[in-house]
């Protein structure tokens, strides 16, 4: 395991460190579940982004100004409870396509191998058939 976060940039004072550390809580420790706290803290959400940094270093700075309002106190008085979320990627809009290439063994069930066969005899596919085509994808013929 040290190897493995040596190979991942760890610093090697850090390994060492953590490996004694972890050898020293018990299995019990390790195995009760968290007690999360009960805060009346209001959650504020954002997308993560650097300059969103900005956004919570002010919210934070001019908390008082909510805390100190009469009208606000009550509704504002623990600072929130700011924390980022990922923003969708691009893998969460692809999807995966299966791909028989016809020099290559096929692991299809016969159902499959021979709707593939009964294919326009006139054109058949040259390369390559999309077994499990997108919705929004039309098959490559």
């Amino acid at each position: 395991m040290c190897q493995f976060f040596k190979k991942h940039g760890y610093p090697d004072s850090a390994v060492p460190t953590g490996k004694h550390h972890a050898q020293q809580i018990d299995q019990e420790t390790t195995l009760q579940t968290s007690q999360n706290e009960e805060t009346d803290r209001t959650p504020f959400t954002l997308t993560y982004h650097p300059q969103n940094l900005a956004i919570k270093n002010v919210i934070l700075k001019n908390f008082k100004i909510l805390h100190n309002d009469p009208q606000n106190k009550h509704i504002f008085s623990l600072p929130p409870l700011i924390s980022f979320k990922r923003d969708k990627l691009l893998g969460n809009f692809l999807v995966k396509s299966a791909f028989m290439y016809d020099n290559q063994p096929s692991h299809v069930n016969a159902h499959n191998a021979k709707q593939l066969r009964s294919q326009d005899p006139i054109d058949p596919p040259k390369s390559l058939t999309i077994l499990h085509p997108s919705p929004k994808m039309s098959p490559i013929a």
